[in-house]
């Protein structure tokens, strides 16, 4: 299986679809759910418009989304020159770490977050190359601010945009003026538009802050049998690991650039972890942001490996442990 995504070609975009819908075999018990998270952002209300549609229609907008994000995982990586050949590796990890988590198995904001910043990752490479990356960057940044809004814990994406630009760019300070700026101005307009609107100072001033981020270290809480997340999230950090030291070995075979977001995928990973902490109503949600740069980091455990039947091996039982955690959350069997 892991053979069909070694290499890059039309044939790919069909298997990345048609494996997300094999890894999500448990639907046929019960489809996925709008998942809101409480904090009564803009784009949970959104959802909210969504959780009444029908089974059918929530499956094959949860199959269309996530086989899309893989595939743009996988022009991202591609783009940016991260392996020596084009393959489809880290969108099979994408749709794989997306399956292994039964809280992952639905429709959420940070989902659909994650399609954002999927691309803004594929713009890296031009930070580097650019001579003059101010406009790339406000408009990255801009991106960002909207995401906000939308989505208070989008936030974390602003710092990985922020040390994209120190290490991939030359640090200067005209160039974090305009991160800030472009960072700032959406809610510059919204004030705007909020101070326009028929209201008294204090509901102005309130309305603004409910889009500011509020954030509050807590411990994660775990709610469902311990084994499954030791399960998930031993697969994940055990091949994210494996695929470090891989990439790390390999290194010297690729651009200086690639170097560079190597460096910055595995601070995204370790930052949008330690985001997960910030935002306590929703922290299973949240480390959906971490299995973007989790999948290209983990792309190396496949790519470089010569063993075949190991990685074989490994890739069958990381499939087997993704049914096995979201069948025993639905007590379709236990262990």
């Amino acid at each position: 299986m892991v053979s069909l995504f070694k290499t890059k070609s039309a044939a790919a975009v069909v298997w990345i679809t048609l494996f997300c819908v094999f890894v999500h075999l448990p639907f046929i018990f019960e489809g996925p759910q709008v998942i809101l998270s409480g904090n009564e952002s803009i784009l949970d209300k959104m959802l909210s418009n969504l959780a009444s549609a029908s089974g059918v229609v929530l499956y094959l907008f949860y199959l269309v989304l996530v086989s899309l994000q893989a595939n743009r995982v996988n022009a991202a990586a591609n783009n940016l020159f991260l392996f020596q050949r084009e393959n489809a590796l880290p969108g099979m990890a994408y749709v794989l770490f997306t399956a292994i988590l039964p809280q992952w198995n639905g429709i959420s904001s940070a989902l659909i977050v994650n399609t954002l910043f999927i691309e803004i990752l594929a713009t890296f490479r031009l930070l580097h190359t650019s001579e003059k990356p101010e406009k790339l960057i406000f408009n990255l940044s801009l991106i960002t601010g909207v995401s906000v809004i939308l989505y208070p814990p989008s936030l974390i994406w602003a710092l990985v945009l922020f040390f994209a630009l120190i290490m991939l760019s030359s640090f200067k300070l005209r160039l974090v003026i305009v991160w800030l700026i472009g960072l700032l101005l959406p809610f510059y307009f919204l004030g705007a538009y909020l101070f326009l609107k028929d209201y008294f100072v204090h509901e102005k001033i309130g309305s603004l802050l409910k889009f500011i981020p509020a954030v509050s270290f807590q411990p994660l809480s775990l709610n469902k049998d311990p084994l499954i997340y030791l399960v998930a999230f031993g697969f994940i950090i055990l091949t994210v690991l494996i695929g470090m030291m891989s990439g790390s070995q390999n290194s010297g075979k690729l651009m200086i650039s690639a170097r560079k977001v190597w460096g910055l995928l595995t601070f995204a990973f370790l930052l949008t972890i330690a985001n997960a902490f910030l935002f306590p109503k929703e922290p299973m949600q949240l480390l959906l942001f971490s299995i973007v740069p989790a999948a290209l980091l983990s792309a190396n455990t496949f790519y470089y490996s010569n063993a075949k039947w190991l990685v074989s091996v490994w890739f069958w039982l990381i499939v087997l442990g993704a049914f096995y955690t979201n069948l025993h959350v639905l007590h379709v069997i236990r262990f």
